[in-house]
């Protein structure tokens, strides 16, 4: 039976998500591996009831380049029904791991040295952000 749930960009992106060897290495070390959408809100927990005497870990691997608000509200709610150790990222970490200005945020209000940084929306945006902030390279 399947030991890990990789809850994996949505089934309906191009598909990315794992490197060279590490789905065979994870299952070496920590057993079976299910592939499932982790970003539809749904199949985890779907996954998880039906294995649930023989899962015992989940693997995060959202899209950070594609993931909604919408998609990424789900993966929390999924995340808080189970109680799995985690294999990277958990859900709840992955906006600090995939979103420098969040990181950044974090870093700040917990008195970690980060970078000084803004946020733009577009070239327009970024060369009047740049103009009127006082980072100097």
């Amino acid at each position: 039976m399947y030991k890990v749930i990789s809850a994996n960009r949505g089934s309906h992106k191009a598909p990315k998500n794992w490197r060279v060897f590490e789905q065979e290495y994870l299952e070496k070390h920590f057993g079976s591996v299910i592939n499932v959408d982790g970003e539809d809100g749904k199949s985890v927990i779907d996954n998880f009831s039906k294995y649930e005497n023989s899962i015992k870990y989940i693997r995060w691997y959202p899209c950070p380049e594609t993931c909604t608000k919408e998609e990424y509200d789900g993966i929390l709610r999924q995340s808080d029904k189970l109680n799995l150790d985690y294999i990277t990222n958990s859900a709840k970490g992955f906006i600090n791991v995939q979103s420098k200005e969040e990181a950044f945020k974090t870093w700040k209000l917990n008195g970690v040295n980060c970078p000084d940084y803004f946020v733009y929306e577009d070239r327009l945006d970024f060369y009047e952000k740049i103009e009127n902030s006082s980072i100097t390279y």
